[in-house]
């Protein structure tokens, strides 16, 4: 998991880049998709990777929560942003759903390299036969 929070950390950096270079709550909006989309997909990679290490047969339904729950976390985030007046004077959705996108890519490709790291371990662990205990 290290690859992906050095990942999380370098998107971070480019984000406060491009966020500096903007102004008022399109910048609010970049920083605050980047940490949420971070958070969330994070949160994804981390429970597929547990899934992958405990039962590895479910890795393909944990990666399809993970996806939903980042689906999830989109929408609520531009839906409460858009529509909620107090939301919408803080950040602006538009560079929101920009900079979650983003974030929650980095996390699906550098956390899915730990998890194919995580799978080629089990499955070079010895199979226990009949009689013995894993």
């Amino acid at each position: 998991m290290t690859r992906m929070i050095v990942g999380i950390i370098a998107g971070l950096g480019l984000a406060a880049l491009v966020a500096s270079g903007l102004e008022g709550i399109v910048a609010t909006g970049v920083l605050c998709g980047y940490l949420f989309g971070a958070s969330v997909g994070a949160l994804g990679a981390s429970w597929t990777h547990h899934v992958a290490r405990v039962k590895p047969a479910n890795v393909l339904q944990a990666h399809v929560v993970s996806f939903a729950f980042k689906f999830l976390g989109v929408l609520m985030g531009a839906f409460a942003l858009a529509f909620v007046p107090a939301a919408a004077e803080i950040a602006d959705w538009k560079s929101f759903i920009l900079a979650y996108a983003a974030a929650t890519m980095i996390t699906l490709i550098l956390g899915s390299l730990d998890i194919s790291r995580a799978l080629k371990q089990h499955a070079s662990m010895p199979v226990p036969t009949e009689g013995e205990t894993a």
